[in-house]
């Protein structure tokens, strides 16, 4: 009985500058590769350090104002 030789598949997570990626996604043309682009969510504190990177900052002149504004 032929059996038939089924290639055992992976996946792989990269990352790689946007400038690159038409040379992976040319390159995984060529050798019958799948590619596609996952969106991944910025967590809290990536959020929270672009705000930073911003300048968007808050201050408070007490705690009790601190505390006012977290409970609001």
């Amino acid at each position: 009985m032929d059996t038939l030789s089924v290639p055992t598949m992976k996946t792989v997570s990269i990352e790689l500058p946007a400038a690159d990626y038409n040379l992976l996604k040319a390159l995984s043309k060529k050798m019958g590769w799948a590619t596609k682009i996952v969106k991944t969510k910025k967590s809290e504190l990536d959020l929270a350090l672009e705000d930073v990177r911003k300048g968007d900052l808050k201050s408070f002149d007490s705690v009790d104002d601190f505390m006012d504004y977290l409970n609001s």
